[in-house]
Order: C-alpha cells, then sequence, then structure tokens
C-alpha cells in the first residue's frame, strides 16, 4: 500500500511541475518579439475571419501579468462605405 501511494504522489508531482513548467515557458516566450509578432499574425487572422473586414496591427508588446498593448491598430469599415 505504502508503495502506490508514494508512486501515485510523484506522479503528481510530476504532472504539477509539467503544468508549472509549461505556464513559466509560456510567459518566458511572450516576451520574445518574434513570439510577439507570431500572436500578433494569428491574432490579425482570426479578427479578419470573424469581423470580415480587414484589420491592421502594427505591433503588440505584452509585459505580464497585467500589460498588453497594442499600436497602429485598424478596422476597416465592415459597409466599405468611401468618405
Amino acid at each position: 500500500m505504502k508503495k502506490y501511494f508514494k508512486k501515485g504522489l510523484r506522479i503528481v508531482l510530476w504532472i504539477m511541475l509539467s503544468l508549472i513548467g509549461l505556464v513559466l515557458l509560456t510567459v518566458i516566450a511572450l516576451q520574445i518579439p518574434a513570439v510577439q509578432n507570431f500572436a500578433k499574425d494569428k491574432a490579425v487572422t482570426y479578427l479578419e475571419g470573424k469581423l470580415k473586414t480587414k484589420v491592421v496591427i502594427n505591433k503588440i508588446k505584452i509585459a505580464f501579468p497585467k500589460d498588453v498593448t497594442l499600436e497602429g491598430v485598424y478596422f476597416e469599415d465592415q459597409k466599405r462605405i468611401p468618405f
């Protein structure tokens, strides 16, 4: 019985440490400008698909825990009415 408890505890600890490591790796990776550009491109693609209009985001800056800055954001009018 003690053998199974120790083995189960090791498995639970391994899973918890893996999840914590994955979160930390994600936070660190989002500080890299290339990863931020990748996230920006994915966001633009998603928004263009959902809104069915042109979307431009020049730059995204992600700083944890609470700061996301978007620069040069443009959403085209869905009716595309010229000025």
